[in-house]
């Protein structure tokens, strides 16, 4: 895993997941760069997030092939 700035990850592995979900919680909306292989991991992932995010009212979204942008409820746009 690479933070690339503040708010965006590089997750290749499950084991990655952490660093971008706790920004995430701190109220930052992240980006997600998914470079997971085989594609079952990476599957893993999505849900992950898209369940972080249902939790706690925020928004989980595919921006491009690879790309999440995960989105605090109380982030202002």
């Amino acid at each position: 895993m690479t933070s690339l700035d503040s708010n965006r990850f590089d997750v290749t592995s499950f084991e990655d997941v952490m660093p971008p979900a706790q920004s995430y919680k701190d109220g930052n909306p992240t980006i997600i760069n998914l470079i997971a292989e085989p594609k079952d991991v990476g599957r893993r992932i999505v849900d992950f997030f898209s369940g972080l995010a249902f939790g706690t009212e925020g928004t989980f979204e595919k921006v491009a092939e690879g790309i999440y942008l995960i989105t605090p409820s109380d982030s202002s746009d």
